[in-house]
């Protein structure tokens, strides 16, 4: 399978299942107004109450100011108020975590099987097939991430250091270390930081289009980018689309937003529609992702060695 034809499986698939985006929509939307409900409004009433001055805190609202104020008037409340703000945080992340899970089983069901559109059912399904497979994939994803970033940190750090044992200092020398050094640096991190999501990206496909565990899927995505490095670039042709797509609508709007009356009547609307394109195009890239992946494992393409074979074999699901 082609790039082009991933990315039009891709579009297909999420037209297919449109209602994914809307949902993510409302869930965010729910969440910032739950944020404000819950943790905004209790702060303003608790600041009044120990005697502040209303118009005072109108004027510096903001979530730092009204959480020093509370501080300074009873550490209680504050304490009570952080404990809240945390276990509405984390029940928030878990359940954004279970929409994107869903959202990647349906999307995964429908490349798999094309006659599968969304359905409510389908979607809390798939949310429970995938949820703790993913939560652990990414965990683990996570800290692979963190020590990469950590080790990369070292690596120049140690090299910096044997500059300055050598006295290369400010020196023309040091001045060319320093600059290798870091483009070098840079150069890596870039690499295995991408190659690291797109190993998440791939293991997430594996996760949804065949089940298994954490560590196959983790050994399924790998294996696959090894023996096809075309699916590490058709993943960061994906991200590049999305960041360029992301940033040319940032621009407009910002451009928009400095024509008089025009730019303020049309600025919430435009912030909506920015939200929109950007989920509808994350989703994209996912869905798009998962076709190359099919096309790949179905035969779409045929394997240049047994790595892609054994790939296959590792990751299908066990029987019953």
């Amino acid at each position: 399978m082609t790039f082009t034809d991933s990315l039009k499986q891709g579009f297909e698939v999420l037209n297919k299942n449109w209602a994914v985006v809307a949902i993510q929509l409302v869930v965010v939307f729910v969440t910032m107004t739950g944020l404000v409900v819950l943790i905004a409004i209790p702060l303003v009433l608790a600041a009044v109450v120990f005697g502040s001055n209303l118009t005072e805190i109108v004027n510096n609202f903001s979530m730092e100011y009204l959480a020093r104020l509370i501080t300074a008037r009873h550490l209680t409340i504050a304490i009570v108020i952080a404990l809240v703000l945390t276990i509405y945080i984390i029940a928030m992340f878990l359940l954004l975590f279970f929409i994107y899970g869903a959202s990647c089983g349906l999307l995964g069901r429908s490349v798999r099987e094309p006659e599968h559109g969304f359905t409510l059912r389908g979607f809390y399904v798939e949310g429970k097939r995938m949820f703790f497979p993913l939560l652990g994939f990414n965990v683990v994803i996570g800290l692979i991430a963190v020590t990469e970033s950590v080790v990369i940190a070292l690596c120049y750090l140690f090299i910096l250091s044997l500059r300055d044992m050598a006295n290369a200092g400010s020196t023309p020398v040091g001045n060319f270390i320093d600059i290798f050094s870091a483009l070098i640096t840079l150069t890596v991190l870039f690499f295995l930081l991408t190659g690291t999501l797109s190993v998440n990206v791939y293991g997430t496909a594996i996760l949804a289009l065949r089940g298994g565990g954490v560590f196959s899927a983790l050994r399924g995505s790998v294996l696959l980018i090894i023996n096809r490095p075309s699916a590490y670039w058709f993943y960061i042709i994906c991200i590049v689309g999305f960041v360029v797509c992301s940033l040319v609508m940032v621009i407009l709007v910002a451009i928009i937003s400095m024509i008089p009356l025009v730019g303020k009547l049309l600025a919430i609307p435009l912030q909506l529609l920015i939200q929109v394109a950007q989920s509808y195009m994350g989703l994209l890239a996912i869905s798009s992702v998962f076709s190359y992946y099919h096309g790949l494992i179905a035969g779409g393409s045929s394997p240049q060695s047994g790595i892609l074979t054994e790939v296959a074999v590792s990751i299908d699901p066990p029987a019953g």
